[in-house]
């Protein structure tokens, strides 16, 4: 699966950018800068809201040549910047290609239901060498009250030292049992730091990466590292 971060550039010129991911399509449909430069082969993208596209790939702007559909695809799902596309290859030289809309955090988060996604962004270097990320205490509801324990000890007037167990499924990396650690302020992090700097280093987690946290089930999350 190709994940593509769409921009407000993206969405004025109808196109998104391929050149972070373009070892993931066939060589021989990436062609040149125009249309006396077809690539050999074409793709065929498989899209909501109409028939198949069929595309070779620009290599100079390393996007789709063909692309007044990216127009419709954006307004029909009412893409805005920070969304993503996201490609799923269905058979050699064939994608299904969708919107994956960003979970915009708000003051108030209720009702997180199984399945649901959040996007975490990665802030800062200190992130990334102490192996840890952070949550916003808007979504605290993401996760059951009793997981919540104190960060420290000015933190046990309001949570127990450590709350109940959830379970945090790192993919490759691991799977951890631990509470979330709390801050005051509401700011959470998995207490348990090991498969997080396993899952950094197997990526090469960098400041502006984005992890998606998905509730499997009431006590059960899953990690991954957006791409």
């Amino acid at each position: 699966m190709i994940r593509i971060k769409i921009t407000a550039g993206n969405i004025g010129n109808n196109h998104f950018y391929l050149a972070k991911h373009l070892d993931a399509f066939p060589m021989d449909a990436i062609g040149g800068p125009n249309v006396t430069a077809l690539a050999a082969r074409s793709v065929t993208l498989h899209w909501p809201f109409g028939d198949p596209v069929v595309t070779d790939i620009a290599g100079d702007k390393k996007i789709f040549r063909q692309r007044a559909w990216i127009g419709l695809l954006f307004k029909q799902t009412g893409a805005e910047p920070d969304d993503f596309v996201v490609l799923t290859p269905l058979a050699p030289y064939e994608y299904k290609v969708e919107i994956e809309k960003k979970v915009r955090m708000t003051t108030t988060v209720q009702n997180h239901s199984v399945g649901q996604t959040i996007q975490v962004q990665v802030k800062t270097e200190a992130w990334i060498t102490r192996a840890k990320f952070e949550i916003s205490g808007a979504l605290k509801d993401f996760f059951p009250a009793d997981a919540l324990g104190a960060r420290g000890l000015p933190e046990q007037d309001k949570y127990p030292a450590r709350g109940a167990s959830v379970e945090f499924d790192y993919g490759v990396a691991g799977t951890i049992i631990c509470d979330i650690a709390t801050k005051s302020n509401g700011i959470m992090r998995p207490r348990e730091s090991g498969p997080i700097r396993r899952l950094f280093e197997a990526h090469r987690v960098e400041v502006g990466d984005v992890l998606l946290v998905t509730r499997i089930d009431e006590r059960r999350y899953r990690v991954e590292v957006a791409r």
